[in-house]
Formats: structure tokens, sequence, C-alpha cells
């Protein structure tokens, strides 16, 4: 690749198999702009999920095509500053990148990392606007790119489930438990003081106990009477399940609370963070 020129794949909107490489000039950064060159990112399940739902959330809208019918899927991964005059030269970043060689992006340094300030930009997600200040690359970066993203997910479903009250609910029954999804989850709620279960296979229950993060544990063949009517459910499908990437949705019975229920440990907020919206991000 010449290095004055912006390489950016993009896919049929219609057709996600049907891909293309467009090159471009490599555009210069203006006043408060930073150009980074695109490390590396990380293709999973919920990366498709980014694609599956681009109109019906917004993620097409991240980073524009450069034709109608085409969008550019944005991934998670690692990016390091090589022009512009807001942030160091050779400093890295972590957040939401294009499938590309470079990105220019408007950062403002804050005390909660860097954030994208482009106009079409200032609309969506806050959590997928904002980037991390990372250190030198290393081995665990690809451990970073896979999980990282998860966590995020996982609090913010545990963040929604805490505001809501837990629809009433002490305790809280998560499906496909195994799923790293779920994992997260169970993790997050049981930080917020939460009683959480877990239900999956009952080849996977061997691991699921051994993780330590479940209050109880039920296999799908014969789900434990202990568990079987808790309140609140949170229904997780991890990849192998779900074709479009691991998502968890909340549901709560018509049980309720029948005495006063301890005060729970408040999950950490972050200032300034857009409250959950009817269309959630996935991840």
């Amino acid at each position: 690749m010449a290095p004055d020129r912006l390489l950016t794949l993009e896919v049929r909107k219609d057709a996600l198999a049907e891909a293309r490489v467009v090159e471009a000039p490599l555009p210069e950064p203006g006043e408060g702009q930073a150009l980074l060159r695109v490390e590396r990112f990380g293709l999973t399940a919920n990366v498709i999920t980014y694609a599956l739902a681009g109109d019906s959330i917004g993620y097409w809208r991240f980073f524009p095509a450069s034709e109608d019918g085409w969008g550019r899927i944005p991934a998670w991964g690692f990016a390091e500053v090589v022009g512009g005059d807001v942030l160091e030269p050779g400093e890295r970043l972590f957040g939401y990148l294009p499938m590309a060689s470079h990105v220019l992006l408007a950062p403002e340094v804050r005390p909660t990392g860097v954030v994208d300030t482009t106009p079409h930009r200032a609309e969506l997600p806050r959590a997928y606007n904002t980037y991390r200040r990372a250190g030198p690359a290393e081995d665990g970066d690809g451990r970073v790119l896979v999980l990282r993203p998860l966590h995020m997910l996982c609090f913010l479903l545990a963040d929604q489930l805490e505001a809501e009250g837990r629809h009433g609910a002490d305790q809280v029954l998560l499906t496909s438990a195994s799923s790293k999804t779920a994992l997260g989850l169970a993790f997050e709620l049981g930080r917020a003081g939460a009683r959480v279960a877990g239900l999956t296979s009952a080849r996977n229950a061997g691991f699921v106990r051994s993780t330590g993060i479940y209050d109880a544990i039920a296999t799908v063949a014969a789900p434990a009477s202990s568990v079987s009517t808790w309140p609140a459910t949170a229904r997780c499908a991890g990849a192998s399940t779900s074709t479009s990437g691991p998502r968890c949705a909340a549901a709560s019975s018509s049980a309720r609370r029948t005495s006063p229920a301890p005060r729970s440990r408040p999950i950490r907020r972050s200032r300034g963070r857009a409250r959950p919206s009817s269309s959630r991000p996935t991840g």
C-alpha cells in the first residue's frame, strides 16, 4: 500500500457477502483533527451484528460509506496517531474503528478518555465515541479486542437492570449461562448485590460451576425448583445459538418481592453517559 492512500473495506448492505476495497487519497488532518493508522481490529460474531442492525440501530452512521447502498462495518481495535494537532504522534488508542487503513477523528481529551466530536457522530451512543488511551503493543492486545467490548455490553445491561430495579426482583436467572455475555452480566449483577442463577446445558454445567460466578446453576434438561420461579430472567444467546451474535433480553414474571429487599450495591456510573434508549446497542 502506498503511504499516501486510504484503503477502506465496504460491504453491500443488502448482501453482506459482497465486499470491495475503496481506495482514496489519505486525508490531511485540519485544525482539531487527528489522523490515526489502524493497527488491528477484532472480527467477531458480535461485529457482524453491527451490519445486521446497521439501519435499525444506526451502526452504518459511524463511518459513512462512499456510495449509497454500501456500508462500512465498525469494529473494535487499536490505532496509532500519525498526524494532527490534538494528540501526540505515536499515541495508541483503543476504540470503535472502520475496517480501514486509517481513520480521521475530531478528538477531544476528557477525564474519561478521548471522545470523537465529529459532527455526524454527535447523536450516536457515547460509549462508541469514546477511545481509551493504550500503552505499547503487547501480547494481551488480542484478548482486549475480543473481551473489552463484551465487558462494556455486560456493564450496560447490568446498569439498565439496576436502573429498572430489576423489575422488582431480588434474584436474576440467566439463560445460556456459559456464554461470555451471560458470564460478564452475572459478574456485574453479583457486584451490584443481586443473587444470580445460571441455566445451561448438562454438557456445560461443569464449566459454568467452575467459574464461581453464579449463586446457583440448573440445566435445561432438569431445571432446579430453586431457580425455576425466579422473577427476573435475562435470556442470553451466544454465537453458538444465534446467527446474529451474543445478545441479552431482560424479562420479568408476575412474581414480586414478598419482603423488603436488602439495599443493593450500586453499579459504577460514568458521568455524562447517555441513558439506555429503546434501541439498545448490542456491544
